[in-house]
């Protein structure tokens, strides 16, 4: 197939014969207005497309970035959501089943402590009674011992087996007053002294207690031994009574006091069974506790010293204004140079009980309500002690010293 190459005069033929050639030469030529208008509409056409190609084209990269990207990372994210919700639900049922176990946990401590409140109270009340029933305990070891005496410093060497009928032969030597007494001693020991070995010449001999058939030979031998004080190879003899160790300790508790009381002068006798009572100023004055004698002591100290007490403020601004104070009556004054007597315990009453516990052995009732009978004792040191701790100033009369025996 050959090719045909046109040439100029062709070309020139063509241009001739083309219908443009043939229009007139006023339909050719274009307004600028139209043109303009032309080319508006076709740039506005073109940009259409270009939009819609345009448009299209960002349509087609958002669905594949969707699911290509947003839409598995949503799926992911409903399931956690989704396990998480269920782990919520699980929470909240854990919670409502924890309130309920709480809930009944707070009923049954409800329950508990209306129980504790209940066995409290029973406690209380056993804890009263235990304590009833102790002192009935001692009160009862004490009677039990009311026959007994214990008898300190007497050498070890002496006595030999038969302590017994030693006692009995030498107590008349001793104490002048027991001649032609007939003294009967149901039994006699030494007390255990805690030690298997022999006791050396500078070792305090041991306690001896002793049992008498009778009580009033017992007294009869302390208000004796209180009078002579007597002694056996220059070895000073000590008789005291015998009582429980309770009762024994509570004694012992007063003896730094008592031994202050002697050394001012200040008579004192240890009562049952463990009541203090203090003769000073022509008053009688009953002390339960060392503490109390103690400011006894502080207050008698103080006296002695000279310190006045204070005045109140109204007589001071009395007395500055020239007046002189109105004295109470004699009868009304309190003694300034001591403590102001106590009332006798027989007529102290306590607030919240009946009867206060410092009441006067002779006047002392026993919880059955029974008046307890009055006998004599001579001077109720401490049973346990040795002689120096027990100096309490005996009476002269034994029958200032009561005990509450049957």
């Amino acid at each position: 197939m050959s090719t045909h190459t046109p040439t100029k005069t062709s070309v020139k033929r063509g241009l001739d014969m083309s219908p443009a050639k043939k229009k007139p030469k006023e339909v050719t030529s274009i307004c600028k207005d139209d043109l303009d208008a032309a080319i508006l509409s076709g740039v506005s056409k073109a940009l259409k497309e270009q939009q819609r190609h345009f448009d299209a084209s960002v349509a087609h990269a958002v669905k594949e970035a969707l699911e290509g990207t947003l839409i598995p990372q949503l799926t992911i994210l409903q399931e956690e959501i989704f396990t998480a919700n269920e782990a919520i639900r699980k929470v909240v049922s854990d919670v409502k089943h924890q309130a309920s176990e709480v809930q009944k946990t707070h009923a049954t401590v409800q329950s508990l402590h209306a129980t504790v409140r209940s066995n409290n109270h029973d406690v209380n009340d056993v804890l009263t009674k235990l304590a009833t029933l102790q002192d009935k305990l001692i009160e009862m070891e004490d009677r039990s011992r009311r026959n007994n005496l214990r008898l300190v410093n007497l050498p070890e060497s002496v006595g030999g087996s038969n302590l017994k009928a030693f006692l009995v032969a030498n107590l008349p030597k001793w104490i002048p007053s027991l001649a032609g007494q007939r003294i009967e001693i149901d039994r006699c020991h030494r007390i255990y002294g805690g030690s298997t070995h022999p006791r050396g010449e500078n070792q305090k001999p041991r306690t001896v207690i002793f049992r008498l058939l009778r009580d009033a030979d017992r007294q009869d031998i302390l208000q004796g031994a209180h009078r002579v004080k007597p002694k056996h190879d220059n070895a000073a003899l000590f008789f005291f009574p015998d009582y429980s160790p309770q009762t024994s300790a509570k004694r012992r508790e007063f003896t730094p006091v008592i031994d202050r009381l002697n050394d001012r002068g200040i008579r004192s006798f240890l009562q049952y069974p463990a009541t203090l009572k203090v003769e000073h100023g022509g008053a009688q004055l009953y002390f339960s506790s060392p503490v109390e004698v103690e400011r006894f002591l502080t207050s008698q100290g103080t006296h002695e010293l000279g310190e006045q007490p204070t005045r109140s403020p109204q007589a001071q601004r009395q007395n500055r204004n020239g007046e002189q104070p109105q004295r109470p009556p004699p009868s009304q004054r309190q003694n300034r140079n001591r403590e102001q007597p106590r009332s006798p315990p027989s007529q102290r009453q306590n607030r919240n009980r009946e009867q206060s516990p410092r009441s006067p052995p002779s006047q002392r009732q026993n919880r059955e309500g029974e008046q307890l009978p009055r006998s004599t004792q001579a001077p109720p040191e401490n049973c346990n002690a040795s002689p120096a701790e027990n100096r309490a100033s005996p009476p002269a009369d034994a029958t200032l010293m009561e005990v509450a025996n049957d």
